[in-house]
């Protein structure tokens, strides 16, 4: 179940909430909410909360971003979160974390460039960093 809900043109909530009854109980929550056309160069904030509550595995994750149009149609995002994960019945928590910025750049009418880096790290997994890159042509 859930649902959301449009403020004032430039502000969006939503939430959400499911559930299993069966023999792996479990439930789950969303929220979020976005806000964006803040300013003449376009600036967005969004955050989201998730939650996941089973019956070996608890697990909430947090995120947000910020957004903006340096000039024209280019577009500049950075964002970043975290998720916390305990698997019982072990008492240790498992935390990763992750920060990345992307680039979107239009070159006139036809070609567009984009890019982006990501950091993840903590937890299990160690530490990964990525660097993509990409030129397009649109016919």
């Amino acid at each position: 179940m859930g649902g959301d809900v449009q403020l004032l043109r430039r502000l969006r909530v939503a939430g959400e909430t499911r559930g299993n009854a069966g023999a792996d109980r479990s439930r789950s929550w969303t929220f979020s909410g976005d806000a964006y056309g803040l300013s003449p160069r376009q600036v967005s904030l969004r955050a989201r909360v998730s939650q996941f509550d089973g019956s070996t595995v608890r697990s909430r994750l947090s995120s947000g971003s910020l957004g903006f149009a340096p000039f024209g149609q280019a577009h500049v995002e950075i964002s970043g979160g975290v998720r916390r994960t305990l698997v019982q019945p072990a008492v240790t928590e498992d935390v990763d974390r992750w920060q990345s910025a992307d680039v979107d750049l239009p070159l006139g009418r036809r070609w567009y460039v984009n890019g982006g880096w990501e950091r993840d790290y903590g937890g299990l997994g160690g530490e990964t960093r990525q660097l993509q890159a990409g030129l397009d042509w649109r016919f």
